[in-house]
């Protein structure tokens, strides 16, 4: 929803990972790191000019509004497997 996610990587697939690639749009944190979440978080924003994270920001609501929200992850799902 235009929002920056954070995941912890618990050796887990993501849904739609063959349309997105996740780590593009995502805080993305080793399970191992996860007692340290707080500075993987500060590395990634440190990481990005404001106008980057604007740009990211959108990113995601257009990820949201293309393939997340309700009707366009069913659709997705559906011509995925109608092969």
């Amino acid at each position: 929803m235009g929002r920056i996610p954070v995941f912890i990587d618990t050796d887990c697939r993501l849904p739609l990972d063959w349309e997105i690639n996740w780590s593009k749009h995502v805080v993305w944190v080793r399970s191992s790191k996860a007692k340290v979440i707080e500075k993987s978080i500060a590395e990634f924003h440190k990481q990005l000019s404001p106008s980057d994270f604007i740009t990211l920001q959108s990113d995601n609501r257009m990820l949201w509004e293309k393939y997340m929200n309700r009707n366009a992850f069913f659709k997705e799902i559906h011509d995925a497997f109608k092969h």
